[in-house]
């Protein structure tokens, strides 16, 4: 999931350049990385998931939940607070890069939250063959 994240950087590049090609590859490197982490985030769940319960499991949703609350809430702040006061003006290529960095320091501190709560090692099997936790 972590290397998923790090594709991230396709955020980065929407910050490098004004250049329509430049937009196309970093959400094509974004969505790369989407199209990683999210698989392995279902097994991620079962891996962490009690085995008596099954209630994380119906819970594994809520991420979806809280990012569309969390994710349109701090985008539609930061785009208030930095890109419309600018926009039609000098500063705003400079603001775009400010915008887009933000969202990139995101993905890199759900990295490092990811990376501190399960810790990233190789999984090892264990007796009857399915990876440990």
């Amino acid at each position: 999931m972590v290397t998923g994240m790090a594709f991230g950087c396709g955020l980065r590049l929407l910050a490098l350049s004004q250049n329509a090609w430049v937009f196309v590859l970093g959400i094509a490197v974004f969505s790369i990385g989407e199209m990683t982490a999210h698989p392995k985030y279902y097994s991620f769940v079962g891996l962490v998931a009690p085995r008596t319960g099954s209630r994380v499991h119906g819970l594994r949703v809520l991420y979806g939940v809280f990012g569309s609350l969390l994710g349109s809430s701090i985008g539609a702040f930061l785009y208030e607070r930095v890109m419309k006061p600018v926009v039609e003006t000098p500063d705003a290529p400079g603001n775009a890069r400010k915008f887009w960095l933000l969202f990139a320091a995101l993905d890199v501190v759900a990295a490092i939250g990811l990376v501190m709560f399960a810790g990233v090692r190789p999984d090892t099997p264990r007796r009857g063959g399915a990876p440990s936790r």
